[in-house]
């Protein structure tokens, strides 16, 4: 029996869109195209946040509600703003990309919804209102056609938490768009205080990427290692890289588009989060043939497998162990190629491929 796969799909992005879930929604996008499938955008806004909408998308706002910011997130999130004012878009399909827009599954049957982590529900790192909104919307997950997860790891925390069955959840795998070099990397000079060894770190400040970790790595390895973080960061985490000490010897750059100098100017990507659904900078470093030392939480051993190594995320000193032996062992390369070789797994026809079998079995 030939797949049968809907002609047009609606993609609903949340109201937060610079981020790594509006990233991979677009690859899926493109794995549409690929696919034959017409799509088109919806971007939902939050009136107070200055978002562009190019003329390609549909902009929904929701409501404007002093002071704005966080407190107009919350609200839009909580009631049914985005969810009502989504109700008579085109089907056959509506793809949202926010556990916050599973509540439109409450007024249509046809909404396939992105799961990337739930962290919210499982974690500590999050204020308690944050948490019971998240919670409150995923209960509208059990009347969707489906979830798409990006991970094994958040499949099985969908299945298990949610109580969903498996065949209502599939698996979409995103890829690095950072090109994949053509090979791994030499074995660079031994760092020096002159020509120190860069770790690079790219994530958010938020505690559950465990930026502590980070700065102590740094702080303990010497004026041989420096650090680039990628990130906006508060005044309290800037005010505690400086009683570390760490002020000339760690580069705060904001979030950019495209990485690939960033990655290329590194030397080992260093990524201690305690919690992943997936890790985009783990696969976009690989493939650049950047070293990886990760945690082994979460998400992460299934992304990185053999192409780095994975550590405990609440112990800096075993990993500025690890990174004092690649100096000594002589085995940086070997490294290199573990990761480029294990970025390749990752694929743009891998990506269209599992989005081609999740339409074919979440989809009536």
């Amino acid at each position: 029996m030939a797949e049968q796969l809907p002609e047009s799909v609606t993609l609903v992005n949340g109201s937060l869109p610079w981020d790594g879930h509006t990233q991979i929604l677009r690859m899926y996008q493109s794995g549409l195209e690929a696919l034959g499938i017409k799509s088109r955008w919806y971007q939902c806004v939050d009136p107070s946040t200055d978002i562009r909408v190019p003329p390609s998308q549909v902009r929904v706002n929701g409501w404007r509600v002093p002071p704005g910011g966080q407190f107009e997130q919350g609200v839009n999130r909580l009631l049914p703003v985005f969810a009502r004012r989504l109700r008579q878009v085109e089907g056959p399909v509506v793809h949202v990309n926010d556990v916050y827009l599973a509540r439109l599954a409450a007024y249509r049957r046809d909404v396939v919804v992105n799961v990337a982590d739930l962290s919210k529900r499982t974690t500590r790192f999050y204020p308690r209102s944050a948490s019971m909104i998240h919670d409150y919307n995923l209960r509208f997950l059990q009347r969707c056609l489906g979830v798409v997860v990006i991970s094994d790891f958040t499949g099985r925390e969908v299945a298990s938490l949610l109580k969903l069955p498996a065949e209502r959840i599939r698996r979409v795998t995103p890829y690095s768009t950072v090109r994949r070099t053509s090979s791994a990397r030499s074995s660079p000079p031994a760092p020096t205080p002159g020509q120190p060894w860069r770790l690079l770190y790219v994530a958010t400040d938020r505690p559950h990427k465990n930026l502590a970790t980070f700065f102590q790595i740094l702080a303990d390895l010497g004026p041989s290692f420096e650090g680039v973080l990628v990130a906006r960061v508060s005044s309290r985490t800037l005010h505690r890289v400086q009683n570390l000490g760490l002020g000339p010897r760690l580069r705060i750059l904001s979030n950019m588009d495209d990485l690939t100098e960033v990655y290329d100017a590194a030397h080992i990507l260093v990524h201690p989060s305690y919690y992943e659904g997936f890790g985009l900078p783990l696969i976009e470093a690989m493939s650049r043939g950047l070293p990886v030392v990760a945690s082994r939480s979460t998400a992460v051993p299934e992304v990185v497998g053999d192409g780095g190594a994975l550590l405990d995320p609440s112990d800096p000193a075993t990993w500025v162990s690890w990174i004092r032996q690649r100096v000594s062992a002589g085995d940086y390369a070997d490294w290199s190629r573990r990761a480029w070789e294990r970025s390749a797994t990752f694929s743009v026809e891998r990506t269209t491929r599992e989005l081609r079998e999740a339409y074919a079995a979440l989809v009536p």
